[in-house]
């Protein structure tokens, strides 16, 4: 991927599940490709997906991602969910000018770097919200993606990077595993 991929390719997939999926994340691993990606579903809902040498290190969007944040940081970090006077502080301390990427996932960085959250905890926070979005993505029959790779995903802000077969396939097995069929 030697070219700026910011422009609007405007691709669409449909069935975009499990080896679909599994094609375009080692596509993006092969070419090493940093920045983001974009999905739009046929809904209208978006994911963002932030990789670093083709492998993940977050995601974000659909229908509720805000509730999906504050519903995971209950789960993984409770001590900070329930203060609410910190979480809020924390929030509004957010500005465009401090987001490299993706605030909800620069915040948590932000709490392991000054010792407030523990490392393990915000990685399975990490997870666990890209295992829901992969589940919301694999929901719709066609998305259509978007690559730009202007956004920079430096070495220094990333806490792990994510194979995306890690997740992919997940939501499938959670669901079988709850009982459906």
């Amino acid at each position: 991927m030697d070219t700026s991929y910011q422009e609007n390719y405007n691709v669409p997939i449909k069935g975009f599940v499990g080896k679909k999926q599994t094609d375009m994340f080692n596509i993006f691993k092969h070419h090493h490709f940093t920045g983001q990606v974009k999905f739009v579903g046929e809904n209208r809902s978006q994911w963002y997906f932030y990789l670093s040498m083709g492998r993940l290190v977050c995601g974000t969007g659909g229908q509720h991602s805000v509730r999906r944040w504050r519903r995971n940081l209950a789960i993984y970090l409770p001590a900070i969910a329930q203060n609410s006077a910190y979480l809020g502080q924390q929030i509004k301390s957010i500005s465009k000018q401090n987001i490299k990427f993706c605030w909800e996932y620069e915040l948590l960085r932000q709490w392991v770097l000054e010792g407030k959250a523990d490392r393990d905890a915000v990685l399975d926070m990490v997870k666990s919200i890209m295992t829901e979005i992969f589940f919301d993505m694999n929901q719709c029959s066609e998305v259509t993606f978007f690559l730009n790779d202007t956004v920079d995903v430096t070495m220094e802000e990333q806490l792990r990077l994510f194979d995306a077969q890690e997740f992919i396939f997940l939501p499938k097995k959670c669901y079988l595993n709850s009982g459906h069929s």
